[in-house]
């Protein structure tokens, strides 16, 4: 659930585009097309920080969820062994 629900495998794909797309159109002049340059840069890396961020906060969930089922699953195992050794050691303290 968690996988699909950060789209891990579209943020990975789309790492280095622009953040929602935020891209200004070359300019005529020079100083007009480094300032283009250096907005289309940043939203780059803006983009990237946050779909970085994005995946990482999907691992971590993926995983926390892998750990609390792998747990679970034991429990769900030991359980009734722990019923039946109570079970057996109260009737041993009985006599």
């Amino acid at each position: 659930f968690f996988f699909h629900f950060f789209s891990i495998t579209l943020l990975i794909r789309t790492l280095f585009k622009p953040w929602h797309n935020l891209q200004e159109k070359p300019k005529m002049f020079m100083s007009e097309l480094l300032e283009t340059l250096v907005l289309n840069i940043l939203m780059r890396i803006f983009g990237l920080v946050a779909r970085l961020v994005t995946i990482t906060m999907g691992l971590v969930f993926i995983i926390g969820t892998l750990l609390v089922g792998i747990l679970f699953s034991i429990f769900w195992i030991v359980a009734p062994l722990v019923g039946i050794l109570s079970l057996l050691v109260g009737v041993r303290l009985l006599f």
